[in-house]
């Protein structure tokens, strides 16, 4: 081994502004993933007619580090406005996902835990340099994230 860990986390605290029911309707929806998230390709839920709950199951494609991805996930917390979260089935790797929401007057406060185990699926590549990438991507989604949402805001103010 050469001392890398096993899993890779990465912590983000973020705030949205718009109501703790927008944030948290579109945040615990696995198929608003590839509007926002730039390594997401595809989401497909298994059961698109049911509501999104805990147990909802879905195939979610990703493209990250020049490696296409397909995994088998499922919704495993769904406290509305409250908590979310989210794990694969199977897949290449394994990951894990979790949403907490406070809201406040005007925005939302966002933290989310997400851990994976990329075991050898991205090679020689260390995990240091994946993590490193992985927050980089997520911090330039989230700002895209936080952009789609005071627009939505502008909208309504001016409706």
């Amino acid at each position: 081994m050469s001392g890398q860990s096993k899993d890779i986390t990465v912590v983000l605290d973020y705030s949205l502004p718009g109501t703790i029911d927008e944030v948290y309707q579109y945040l615990a929806n696995p198929v608003n993933d590839e509007e926002w998230q730039s390594s997401c390709d595809k989401v497909t839920l298994k059961n698109p007619d049911m509501p999104i709950q805990k147990g909802t199951e879905y195939i979610i494609h990703f493209a990250f580090l020049s490696r296409k991805m397909n995994f088998e996930a499922q919704v495993s917390e769904y406290d509305k406005n409250k908590h979310y979260a989210y794990e694969t089935l199977s897949g290449p790797l394994r990951y894990q996902g979790h949403y907490t929401f406070v809201p406040t007057e005007s925005e939302v406060k966002i933290h989310w835990v997400f851990t994976a185990t990329p075991g050898k699926f991205f090679g020689i590549i260390p995990h240091n340099l994946i993590r490193k990438t992985l927050i980089k991507r997520v911090s330039e989604d989230v700002e895209r994230l936080k952009e789609r949402f005071a627009s939505w805001q502008r909208v309504k103010k001016a409706s």
